[in-house]
């Protein structure tokens, strides 16, 4: 049970208003204790895991769109990305943070690399051939 600050009226824990006067209650300590704590057994995402793993969805995108369009561009990107998750994947394990969260981004972005790679090399390559053929 609690007091109203204002009129005194024993109320029941967790009333936000008081029914007699109307002023609001604060919240317990134990209620904010609650709403601040993260959920059992979920540990809050760390956000160079999470760059990690978006740098390296992000190249993958980029081998896709180089399939069919830029492929230069989209290798370079895909590689730019892949190479940027990878070093941060890198230091959120020297941290102790090897969840499987951790080496999926580690392991996208190892596929971003060399899908980007791919990507790039291919497109030089017809790049050579399609000018080599402008010329003859």
């Amino acid at each position: 049970m609690i007091k109203c600050p204002k009129c005194g009226a024993e109320l029941a824990d967790g009333t936000t208003v008081c029914p007699k006067c109307g002023a609001p209650m604060a919240p317990s300590p134990a209620t904010l204790k609650a709403e601040t704590a993260p959920a059992a057994g979920k540990a809050p995402l760390d956000s160079k895991i999470a760059g990690a793993l978006a740098g390296g969805i992000i190249g993958i995108v980029a081998c896709i769109i180089g399939i069919f369009f830029a492929g230069i561009i989209c290798g370079c990107i895909a590689i730019a990305t892949g190479i940027t998750g990878i070093i941060t994947s890198t230091k959120a394990m020297k941290e102790g943070k090897r969840g499987g969260l951790t080496m999926a981004a580690l392991i996208v972005s190892i596929v971003s690399v060399g899908f980007g790679a791919i990507i790039l090399i291919l497109s030089i390559i017809s790049t050579i051939l399609l000018t080599m053929a402008a010329v003859a």
